[in-house]
C-alpha cells in the first residue's frame, strides 16, 4: 500500500456504542501501548510502520476479525441512528441474555479486550517486511471459462514448453493460520456455533 493513502482521521474506533461508521476495534495509541510491552517480530513491524500503514493495518485486521470468525449472539445496534446497523461485529448481545467471556466477565454490549488484542496482533501481521499494509485474506481461486481450477503451471523457456494441469473442483479454501491472534480468539469464549471458522466453499 502506498504511503499517504490513509490518515489518522480515517480510523474510526468502535467504543462499544455500535457506531455505524466504525472501522477499527483499536486506536493507534492502544495498539502501540500493546506493542511496547510485547515486542514480537510482527508487532515491531507495526511499530516501525508509518502512520498511514498503521491505520490501514488496523482497518484490515478489524475486517479480518469480523469476517473470519462466528461469534455468539447478534450485533447490539440494529439502527445506529442513521437507519443502518452498527458497522462492525462487536458489540453484541444474545437476545436478552448476557454474553460472558471465558473468564466469566460480562462482555454484553461492549468490545471485549480479547477482540481488541486479537485485532492488534492481526494488524502486526498485516504489515509486511517493507512496512506496507497488506490483506490478511488470500483471494480465492477463480475457475476458468470451462469451470476448471488451475492446479499446476510449468513453463520452460527455450525451446518454449508449457504444461498446465486442471481440477474440476477445489473443495474448500482455507484461511491462513496466524497462531497468536487465532489462539486469542479461540480461547476467548466468544465463539458461537461450535467456534467454527468461516470458510469459503467453491
Amino acid at each position: 500500500m502506498a504511503t499517504g493513502l490513509t490518515e489518522a482521521g480515517d480510523l474510526i474506533v468502535e467504543d462499544g456504542t455500535g457506531k455505524d461508521d466504525a472501522n477499527s476495534f483499536a486506536s493507534i495509541s492502544e495498539a502501540l501501548a500493546y506493542v511496547n510491552v510485547r515486542q514480537s517480530e510482527f508487532l515491531l513491524r507495526f511499530k516501525e510502520a508509518d502512520e498511514s500503514n498503521r491505520v490501514a493495518a488496523l482497518i484490515l485486521a478489524t475486517e479480518y476479525v469480523c469476517l473470519r470468525w462466528n461469534y455468539v449472539g447478534d450485533i447490539s445496534v440494529e439502527d445506529a441512528g442513521s437507519g443502518f446497523p452498527q458497522a462492525l461485529c462487536w458489540p453484541r448481545n444474545d437476545g436478552g441474555f448476557k454474553i460472558f467471556d471465558a473468564r466469566g466477565i460480562d462482555v454484553t454490549d461492549t468490545v471485549p479486550n480479547q477482540i481488541v488484542e486479537a485485532t492488534i496482533e492481526y494488524a502486526g501481521r498485516a504489515i509486511n517486511e517493507c512496512g506496507d499494509a497488506q490483506a490478511l485474506f488470500t483471494d480465492p481461486d477463480v475457475p476458468d471459462s470451462a469451470g476448471r481450477f488451475e492446479t499446476l503451471v510449468r513453463e520452460k523457456i527455450g525451446p518454449l514448453e508449457e504444461e498446465r494441469r486442471f481440477s474440476d473442483t477445489r473443495g474448500i479454501t482455507i484461511t491462513r493460520k496466524y497462531t497468536v491472534p487465532d489462539r486469542i480468539i479461540k480461547r476467548s469464549g466468544l465463539l458461537g456455533g461450535g467456534g467454527a471458522e468461516r470458510v469459503c466453499r467453491q
